[in-house]
């Protein structure tokens, strides 16, 4: 593999679900701990739906304009996925 972890907060329980009251908190801990160490928010794959609104958390602006400039370029009628984060 090319070292990607794919992390998500989720419960397996019924009786355990109460430890996952503030998820938002627990990925700011572990999202924070991901940049300091030079990691990224999103995959091979690009960004999931469920983390697009850490993007402006941790993208600077200039990377966010690049990734739409992108898009706009690939996919000026926005036929390729509408509706989704870009």
């Amino acid at each position: 593999g090319d070292g990607n972890l794919h992390y998500n907060v989720s419960f397996t329980r019924p009786d355990n679900v109460d430890l996952f009251d503030d998820e938002p908190a627990v990925n700011t801990l572990v999202y924070d701990l991901v940049y300091a160490h030079g990691g990224t928010l999103s995959a091979e794959h690009g960004i999931g739906q469920l983390k697009r609104d850490w993007l402006r958390r941790y993208l600077p602006p200039a990377n966010l304009a690049a990734m739409r400039a992108v898009k706009q370029a690939l996919d000026p009628l926005g036929l390729m996925n509408p509706g989704k984060v870009l």
